[in-house]
């Protein structure tokens, strides 16, 4: 599920326009997965970094109007110690996702999901 706000349920992808990467920190919810030879830092909020154990993508379902779509997110980071979801703006797919005042529109070969 794509979400906004905090949860406290680590399903849940929060929507970060200062991101970089997609973030996810339970092995158990990627489709695909790499690990890494050896672990990278990346940089967090603030001055603190976290380390990258691996990368994949992750199918992941979109509720929105009483109807469920999966979709896959591509190219997210494993990170062990991040306390949610990350779901970079920066990087999605701007022919996809559109991203307008109060929500982000999903479109799917030209029919809007939301």
């Amino acid at each position: 599920m794509l979400a906004y706000g905090p949860t406290g349920r680590l399903e849940v992808w929060f929507a970060n326009s200062a991101a970089t990467i997609h973030v996810s920190p339970k092995c158990k919810y990627f489709s695909s997965y790499q690990k890494y030879d050896k672990q990278c830092d990346i940089k967090a909020f603030g001055n603190n970094t976290d380390k990258g154990a691996g990368e994949g993508d992750i199918d992941a379902d979109i509720d929105c109007r009483g109807k469920t779509t999966r979709i896959q997110i591509t190219q997210v980071m494993h990170v062990p110690e991040a306390k949610g979801q990350i779901h970079s703006l920066k990087v999605l797919p701007q022919n996809v996702f559109h991203i307008l005042a109060d929500h982000i529109c999903i479109t799917k070969k030209k029919k809007d999901l939301c």
